[in-house]
């Protein structure tokens, strides 16, 4: 993700490429692993919630089930972090297989490998690579062209905050607690406000 550091953000439209270029600066991949490491805190706590006896449902018949979206969840950092060594990527017309999880400690398990395999590939990107373009591609048509970071931040981890925020939802309706994510469910006070 591509950060301006001057007040001048009002003119960006009116910079030639170049001089917006000199306003900008890149996420570095500890801005990215930080990030990561303080969701996955919390990501952890909503797949522990998952109710091993619901795995099975969904809230419509072209909806993931509940096994499918925490697994997808648990394993999305790693195989994105992975996809995001790539130059391109092509869309896949059947879209992507979507395996469901057994049990909550098969969830977190696949979440800490997931987790590993994304610290080791961005750990081992530098600057340069963090700046190289990455692109969809559908056939011959580029969809999206964007700096690996922006990848990272927006597919990588926007992507992973939007499917668990679609998690907690499937919680509630499945009558399991949710838990606090960015402030109180009706559950649970965040951890930064709870005694003891």
């Amino acid at each position: 993700m591509l950060i301006e550091t001057t007040p001048a953000r009002n003119q960006r439209t009116s910079a030639n490429p170049q001089q917006r270029r000199e306003r900008l600066t890149m996420l570095t991949r500890e801005d990215i692993l930080q990030e990561l490491d303080r969701e996955a805190v919390t990501t952890r706590r909503v797949l522990e919630r998952v109710p091993e006896d619901k795995l099975d449902w969904r809230p419509h018949e072209k909806s993931f089930s509940l096994g499918q979206l925490a697994m997808h969840i648990a394993t999305l950092p790693g195989a994105l972090a992975q996809v995001s060594t790539m130059e391109s990527f092509q869309v896949k017309p059947n879209g992507i297989p979507r395996p469901s999880a057994s049990s909550t400690a098969e969830l977190l398990g696949a979440l800490d490998q997931s987790l590993a395999k994304a610290h080791e590939i961005v750990g081992a990107m530098d600057d340069e690579s963090l700046a190289t373009p990455w692109k969809m591609v559908d056939g011959e048509r580029v969809l999206l062209t964007i700096p690996r970071s922006a990848f990272l931040r927006s597919i990588m981890l926007n992507h992973w905050y939007h499917h668990r925020g679609q998690l907690t939802v499937y919680l509630r309706q499945t009558g399991a607690p949710v838990p606090a994510v960015y402030g109180p469910s009706a559950d649970e006070a965040p951890v930064f406000t709870r005694a003891g």
